[in-house]
């Protein structure tokens, strides 16, 4: 005679489906993260949605680009060595990388998510300097903004002393803040009037620090699309950007 298995409890069989998806969750569930990429490439935004579609031009033809949002909180551990001793203040997630820039860091972000995992890159096209400070803002009051913040803006308009200073004041408690310099053509009439502020200004903060990518880019304008300001993603001037703000994060 055959005998049946025992079916279990209702309650225990329950509590143990429950502890399993807690067990999946702590496992697969990403960093907070909101990205961009070229729709080509969507499957980097797994365990996301889709929140937005658009057209971005690249080298003189658009290219659809998608966003990747991840509701998860950030990594507690240590994404990147940094010679920085400042411990963070509130609002801050020690250990952890947290990248704001336009549509030039679009084009290194795959390379930056490769040098730095873990990384929670906020990209995306035409942002302006002061919705980058908002963004900051938002990100501390809700306890997603790394302890090590890189700064990728400028492309989209000219800056002031006052706005660097502004951007500043929000990430005083930040163990570091990285800022990378812009390289735009002449015809961009604050092409030089961005990269001036950043070098006046960095100095004057302990916990901040200059990535000069403009003069890297200088030397190689064959990195750069027609319009002098976007590069091939995943080429060789992208790499080169996401190493300098690694190497310049590590001191």
């Amino acid at each position: 005679m055959r005998t049946m298995p025992r079916r279990l409890p209702t309650a225990l069989l329950a509590a143990a489906v429950l502890a399993a998806v807690v067990t999946l969750t702590a496992v697969y569930a990403p960093a907070s993260s909101h990205s961009s990429y070229p729709l080509g490439k969507a499957t980097r935004c797994r365990h996301s949605y889709y929140k937005e579609l658009r057209l971005h031009w690249v080298h003189g033809r658009k290219v659809k680009y998608v966003d990747c949002v991840w509701a998860a909180r950030p990594p507690a551990t240590t994404m990147v060595s940094t010679t920085t001793t400042m411990a963070p203040g509130p609002g801050f997630v020690a250990g952890h990388v947290t990248a704001i820039g336009d549509s030039v860091m679009l084009d290194a972000a795959p390379d930056l998510a490769a040098d730095i995992p873990g990384i929670n890159i906020e990209a995306a096209v035409s942002r302006q300097w002061d919705t980058g400070i908002a963004l900051l803002e938002q990100l501390k009051a809700e306890d997603r903004l790394g302890a090590v913040v890189v700064i990728d803006l400028g492309t989209n308009g000219p800056i002031t002393v006052a706005q660097f200073q502004g951007m500043m004041a929000a990430l005083a408690r930040a163990s570091l803040v990285v800022f990378v310099t812009v390289h735009l053509p002449p015809s961009y009439t604050w092409s030089q009037s961005v990269n001036a502020v950043l070098k006046e200004e960095v100095p004057h903060y302990a916990n901040a620090r200059l990535a000069d990518f403009n003069a890297l880019a200088n030397a190689n304008p064959g990195w750069f699309g027609p319009d002098g300001v976007h590069m091939v993603i995943g080429g060789t001037g992208a790499q080169a950007m996401a190493r300098l703000i690694t190497r310049t994060i590590k001191g």
